[in-house]
């Protein structure tokens, strides 16, 4: 648990990146699909991570990082 916590950057920017769908969904009707997107570009344009921000989004969507 330690581990996660230090990997975390910025928490604020995490949690940001968590809202963006729940905004999506209530402002935008936005579907399961617009959703995943915009938690993915979130987390990948947020760096909340220290290291891996894009890796984490792909890593997330099941997608290669390269």
């Amino acid at each position: 648990m330690d581990e996660a916590r230090s990997a975390v950057l910025d928490r604020g920017r995490l949690e940001s990146a968590l809202a963006r769908p729940q905004n999506a969904a209530a402002y935008e009707d936005a579907d399961i699909v617009r959703q995943a997107a915009t938690f993915f570009w979130g987390v990948a344009a947020n760096h909340a991570f220290r290291d891996g921000n894009k890796r984490t989004a792909a890593s997330c969507s099941g997608r290669s990082s390269t």
